[in-house]
């Protein structure tokens, strides 16, 4: 095989350009071809590393997230049986005032829904009787049913 020169020059960029010359002056196009294939081959190692590194450091960061989710999770669990507890406690302390409390509650909730509950939705047949039952009530003396009062 011949002797090689490689010569390196500077171009307007920061980057140097080599060249591999033979000493008759044509490139040896076998040496070009390995050239590239090793560095296919190393661009490969290096994407396949990078891939298992962030998938390594994915995993950690989820099963991080996962440990304090149970964590958080139990905390909270604890709380609310100690919480249902005391409230226990209390209502079996005060057994009156807690039977009075859910009698008023059942009828605040008995009475309010009726008198303030939404009618039927636009285009249900039950809605044009439901706006002449309103008007009545808003205007008690003119409506097309009762005719005036006068």
């Amino acid at each position: 095989m011949s002797a090689t020169t490689t010569t390196k020059k500077k171009t307007n960029s920061t980057r140097t350009k080599t060249t591999a010359k033979k000493s008759n002056g044509t490139v040896s196009t076998d040496r070009l071809k390995n050239d590239v294939l090793n560095l296919a081959e190393d661009s490969k190692r290096y994407a396949v590393q990078t891939a298992n590194s962030l998938a390594e450091t994915t995993k950690d960061a989820v099963n991080d997230a996962k440990e304090s989710v149970v964590e958080v999770a139990n905390k909270s669990q604890k709380r609310a049986l100690s919480e249902y507890d005391r409230c226990v406690d209390g209502i079996k302390k005060n057994t009156v005032a807690a039977v009075g409390i859910a009698a008023g509650v059942g009828l605040a909730l008995g009475i309010f829904p009726r008198r303030y509950r939404a009618g039927p939705r636009p285009g249900s047949p039950l809605r044009p009787r439901l706006e002449k039952r309103r008007n009545l009530r808003k205007y008690p003396f003119v409506g097309e049913d009762r005719g005036s009062k006068f």
